[in-house]
């Protein structure tokens, strides 16, 4: 049996720590290796950078070979493996040990404020609206030929069951599933198509698909893995854009209140279509063939850029996650998911935000980070997170 290292223990901790299911004893073992590293020149003057506190205590973990350097040119805060989740934690319990202003002030102690979960509605065809994180698990509805099940996964699953020949068949008929902010779900569409869904989102969908194309309708941000059908394309609509695959894993932003829709392709291949409205009609303005690892970014033409696709799932797989983003953007997702509002007091453009937690962490864990890592503070009042400099 493979017996772990040094760096392998401390990589499991420092990810049971961001994950939030860390032990006591466990705890004291990681804060112990943190004491007995020698950081006694890192104590931080009245002029410190950030970013040069980063380089220091990188450099530093380094020099005591726990880690070796990555060869490759990639941003700080992202090392991969275990320099992420070692150089994270030591990062946060670096200066939440060394400042004595990093607590979020907290009024209204009665309202208590909770990352997301599986929390979603269903509106059928005919208005019938189901509450899903109330349902039973089970079969909660048929129409037709397809059933309606639900998981204890917080996932929705349509089946088909035996063909009908009947007029029914023959008509086509919507679903939609709505998540709302402090919400997330999944549904596996009839032809087998994986989706998530992340917070305040929606995707509108046939119960079956028929004809040339398997068509959906999202609002927000949802993470696709097709089903590969040749004959048949699928493709995902939203705010003057559609996005046609054949079978192929992608995630697409396209929230109301972000400047610009993002698709980022994992595997496969995808056209992204930008259209423009003439009358009743829309016609394609721009397109471009996505390639996997390259993100488009559409809002008045398409720019194509090569990105870190972890970044943009990183939602699905448990994190927030953020390169080098303005506060507001980053803020929006704290919005979505803590079912928070966020006013602001003072300007806060300048402040830019990288870095990475889990997005199951205390909302005071989360606004510490980035108070730590930004010019900014933050107290909570209500459900209200209030932003100053």
């Amino acid at each position: 049996m493979h017996k772990p290292n040094k760096i392998e223990r401390i990589d499991l901790l420092a990810k049971k720590l961001q994950e939030g299911i860390i032990t006591p004893e466990e705890k004291e073992e990681l804060e112990q290796w943190y004491t007995s590293f020698d950081d006694t020149y890192l104590e931080i003057e009245s002029d410190d950078n950030e970013d040069d506190l980063r380089n220091r205590i990188y450099t530093n973990i380094v020099s005591k070979a726990l880690i070796k350097p990555i060869q490759k040119s990639i941003k700080l805060w992202k090392i991969a493996s275990a320099v992420a989740a070692v150089f994270l934690v030591f990062f946060g319990l670096y200066f939440l040990r060394s400042t004595n202003n990093s607590q979020i002030a907290t009024k209204d102690l009665s309202i208590e404020i909770t990352p997301g979960n599986n929390r979603a509605t269903l509106t059928l065809e005919d208005g019938t609206i189901v509450t899903l994180d109330s349902a039973n698990n089970g079969e909660i509805a048929q129409q037709g030929s397809i059933k309606i099940t639900k998981t204890a996964y917080g996932e929705l699953v349509y089946s088909i069951l035996e063909t009908s020949s009947n007029l029914e068949e023959n008509q086509l008929s919507y679903n939609t599933i709505s998540t709302p902010r402090g919400g997330q779900y999944q549904i596996i569409l009839p032809d087998g198509t994986h989706v998530w869904l992340n917070a305040s989102s929606s995707l509108r969908f046939p119960t079956s698909f028929k004809g040339a194309e398997r068509k959906v309708e999202l609002v927000g941000e949802a993470y696709f893995e097709v089903v590969s059908n040749r004959k048949t394309p699928f493709k995902v609509a939203s705010d003057n854009q559609v996005i046609e695959v054949l079978g192929t894993h992608f995630n697409v932003n396209a929230y109301k209140d972000e400047r610009e829709t993002k698709t980022t392709l994992l595997e496969g291949a995808v056209k992204v279509s930008l259209l423009s409205e003439e009358g009743n009609h829309h016609t394609i303005k721009d397109y471009k063939v996505l390639k996997p690892g390259q993100q488009a970014k559409s809002s008045k033409n398409i720019k194509i850029s090569q990105v870190d696709t972890e970044e943009a799932v990183a939602w699905k797989n448990g994190d927030l996650m953020f390169s080098s983003q303005d506060i507001k953007s980053v803020l929006r997702q704290v919005s979505r998911w803590y079912d928070v509002d966020i006013v602001y007091e003072d300007n806060v453009d300048n402040v830019i935000i990288s870095g990475s937690i889990s997005k199951y962490a205390n909302i005071q864990e989360v606004l510490e980070i980035l108070q730590l890592t930004g010019n900014i503070k933050f107290k909570i009042s209500g459900r209200r997170i209030i932003v100053k400099q």
